[in-house]
């Protein structure tokens, strides 16, 4: 097994475990890999309808930016902290049963800009991972 077959390993076990049953690296591990694996499948609008339908965005939200800032990805947090203005489209896309958001096209820009290069970017969030796993066995 090479380090990232480890990595997904201990992310679905860690993924198991109960919010309150993880250490905090564990926690970082399970937020950034649910994050990048949900930006790249559905974008950050995607992602920003999952954190709301889910109800725990106002408890999530902070969390997943400390847990990039700690993985030592400053530029994904930052990046992810300015989709911000996504939230208020999507709750209210969500309200309404909309079929589509109603992003302006100076926002659908940002967001294929910002997917695209985050998309990118994906395996460097994941090789910043290898620093949080317990050592493996022999």
């Amino acid at each position: 097994m090479d380090e990232f077959e480890y990595l997904d390993s201990c992310h679905d076990k860690w993924c198991r475990l109960s919010d309150a049953r993880r250490s905090r690296m564990q926690q970082t591990v399970v937020d950034v890999m649910k994050t990048v694996s949900a930006i790249e499948g559905d974008g950050f609008a995607g992602w920003w309808e999952g954190m709301l339908r889910s109800g725990d965005a106002d408890r999530d939200f902070p969390r997943v930016i400390e847990s990039f800032r700690l993985a030592g990805l400053d530029s994904f947090a930052d990046m992810i902290s300015r989709t911000m203005f996504c939230r208020e489209i999507v709750a209210a896309g969500i309200a309404s049963e909309a079929e589509e958001f109603q992003f302006s096209q100076e926002q659908e820009q940002t967001l294929s800009r910002f997917d695209l290069h985050f998309s990118e970017k994906g395996p460097d969030a994941r090789e910043a991972l290898l620093q949080f796993l317990p050592r493996k066995w022999a």
